[in-house]
């Protein structure tokens, strides 16, 4: 199904002379493993690439483009991260405790419990203060990546423009 997709897909100009690789995450029971997946859509691509003669690179260890490879049960999703980078390390977490939960779930955790800004909030278990953390970038509107601003999306120029502006907003 994604080879044929790929037939139509525009994603396949934007790995032109870039390094890139595939990254699969599965869940549910298959007959294959996650590197099986990756390999067999990187051929794929591969062929893509090159019936419209284009070039490719791929970097296992540091790819400028990667392509992710979602699948859940017999269903799929393939497209391009955006961000090329964990999302949920988070900058501020300068002494953080092993036994700390990640800041996706300290959000989550707020979520859950119905917490709007401007509520009281006791976190007796705060351990590195992520839950707390993460409600103060909830009042302040501040995404966690704010400052670190590094995307792959701004390494293809049809979109640079369009994720600088959303990055100074």
């Amino acid at each position: 199904k994604i080879s044929e997709s790929l037939k139509s897909s525009n994603i396949i100009d934007f790995l032109h002379k870039r390094t890139s690789r595939i990254v699969c995450d599965r869940t549910g029971t298959h007959d294959f493993n996650s590197v099986d997946a990756e390999q067999i859509v990187m051929a794929s691509v591969k062929e893509s690439l090159l019936k419209r003669q284009k070039e490719e690179t791929i970097s296992l260890n540091s790819p400028e483009l990667i392509l992710y490879l979602r699948i859940v049960d017999n269903k799929y999703l393939f497209g391009l991260d955006c961000a090329g980078r964990e999302l949920s390390k988070r900058q501020h977490l300068v002494f953080n405790n092993a036994n700390s939960i990640k800041g996706t779930i300290g959000f989550s955790a707020l979520l859950y419990a119905g917490y709007k800004p401007g509520m009281l909030l006791f976190d007796p278990f705060s351990l590195s203060g992520n839950i707390m953390l993460e409600a103060a970038l909830l009042k302040s509107n501040i995404s966690p990546n704010y400052y670190t601003k590094k995307f792959s999306l701004l390494l293809i120029p049809e979109f640079r423009d369009r994720v600088e502006g959303i990055i100074k907003k």
